[in-house]
């Protein structure tokens, strides 16, 4: 919004607005292998007279694999660091919608927002521009909320947000990874196609977090995210995990 809000409480979370205008443009290409994608560029201009601090830029999608219970409820979730991805599949290779081999959907961070580090040997190099002192952030962390009461249910509150947004659960624990035991940001983050690692094994109607950062953007500061959404068929619910990362 352009005008900026001093006292209703935004949704969810009941904290005021920041102060933040976001533009958006949504844009896709027909053509192979890009037609079952799509992309979103967010401009995001901190507004307000304050400087954001520990900032986190995060994208939740509520992405389901078919349709009502039957078609959601037994859905399953990753993500892929090195690719800046994370992705929803079928926990099963059937799907009372999509049939047999049911596609996997993925959502990658192609341009994530910039931090500034100082030091001339961290490089950004953008579709415009090469900057010195800057880093591009990437995927830091991962969640998936299943629906179901407990530390990993939507989150009903600004804290509970933000404990997501910084790679903690909605009760502010730390993950911990329960192949090697070590804490982590990222949820699930094992190869679920060659189900190796630590791979979601519990089928639910989830949704997809990932955030960056943290940042401090300033008063009159932009911040560019980009995202790339898309989706893949023509293997079983795994290869198609694959696949899909493969095209990211």
């Amino acid at each position: 919004t352009n005008n900026i809000h001093l006292q209703q409480p935004s949704l969810p979370g009941g904290t005021l607005p920041l102060g933040a205008e976001i533009h958006q443009l949504s844009f896709m290409f027909n053509c192979p292998p890009l037609e079952n994608s799509y992309f979103v560029k967010y401009k995001i201009i901190n507004r307000s007279l304050l400087t954001w601090d520990s900032c986190f830029i995060a994208l939740n999608s509520d992405v389901d694999v078919g349709n009502g219970s039957c078609g959601a409820g037994d859905d399953a979730s990753g993500c892929d660091s090195l690719r800046n991805t994370a992705f929803m599949y079928n926990a099963d290779s059937m799907d009372c919608n999509y049939g047999v081999n049911p596609p996997a959907f993925a959502t990658r961070i192609l341009q994530g927002p910039l931090k500034f580090t100082g030091n001339n040997s961290d490089t950004a190099k953008l579709p415009y521009d090469t900057l010195s002192g800057y880093k591009i952030v990437g995927l830091t962390a991962h969640c998936s909320f299943k629906n179901f009461p407990n530390c990993y249910v939507d989150p009903d509150s600004a804290i509970e947000a933000y404990n997501v947004m910084k790679g903690l659960n909605t009760c502010g624990d730390l993950q911990i990874n329960r192949v090697t035991g070590q804490p982590t940001k990222l949820l699930y983050s094992g190869d679920a196609c060659n189900r190796t690692g630590w791979f979601d094994s519990m089928s639910h109607d989830g949704k997809n977090f990932m955030s960056s950062g943290p940042l401090t953007i300033a008063s009159g500061d932009t911040q560019t995210v980009v995202y790339g959404l898309g989706i893949t068929r023509g293997g079983n619910n795994f290869t198609n995990v694959c696949r899909i990362l493969a095209l990211s």
